[in-house]
């Protein structure tokens, strides 16, 4: 797997600059997958039978986070006894007081044809 073939493990110590000692599964990490292909030669039969090879990196010192906002609706939106004219939908999806900012981490791998 992935794991092997960069040499490392995704429960080892993330060395980003925020780690606080957790492990690249919990904090993140940049993966880099490189593919070189070798058939690029033809002739007059056609070309060469496709090979390949590829290199696995983790980019060193580069988590992977992505910041997802959630709208979140207001116990007043269900209530019946609030006049649906004081707060309309789009300022309860709009007001900072209702978003939720969740801060999700994972293993971001990329994978580059050469």
């Amino acid at each position: 797997g992935i794991n092997a073939e960069y040499g490392g493990s995704l429960d080892d110590v993330s060395d980003s600059p925020n780690g606080n000692n957790k492990p690249f599964r919990r904090k993140g990490c940049l993966i880099i997958v490189t593919i070189f292909y070798q058939n690029t030669l033809s002739s007059m039969i056609g070309t060469t039978p496709l090979t390949y090879t590829y290199t696995v990196e983790r980019v060193p010192y580069t988590p992977h986070r992505v910041e997802e906002i959630i709208p979140m609706v207001t116990p007043s939106f269900w209530n019946s006894n609030v006049p649906l004219n004081s707060v309309t939908a789009e300022e309860r999806y709009t007001n900072p007081q209702h978003r939720l900012l969740r801060k999700r981490y994972g293993v971001h791998i990329k994978f580059v044809q050469s």
